[in-house]
């Protein structure tokens, strides 16, 4: 585990395997449910749109933008978006033709400790 992403994409990574280049695991934390609903939502709609320009996002959707190009790059199978009080979505990251993402969520039981799949 380690904190940001090599790019500064995410606030929490996880590795599995001894891969240090590819998340298993990319995780965003979010001060307010608001902020991340907002967030999981500009990921979805990013990851059905072609990327190839930045020019005219700012701010939440810069942000979003970076996030999706870095799953991207290198397919991190999970993405967990957390705010406070527990609230929590875990989604499982799928990645199709021309770069589409898309995200289907799944139960937190689906990244649990497991020391049998070591």
């Amino acid at each position: 585990m380690g904190t940001q992403s090599p790019d500064w994409a995410f606030d929490v990574v996880a590795y599995r395997d001894n891969d240090l280049l590819n998340e298993f695991l990319a995780c965003e934390v979010k001060k307010s449910p608001k902020e991340l609903d907002e967030l999981i939502e500009l990921m979805t709609r990013f990851g059905t749109e072609s990327l190839a320009s930045t020019e005219g996002l700012r701010g939440k959707e810069r942000n979003a933008h970076r996030k999706v190009k870095a799953l991207r790059v290198r397919h991190a199978p999970y993405f967990w978006a957390v705010g406070p009080e527990k609230y929590t979505h875990l989604f499982r990251v799928a990645y199709g033709a021309d770069d589409v993402v898309t995200f289907r969520e799944v139960p937190l039981d689906d990244i649990a400790y497991n020391p049998t799949q070591i």
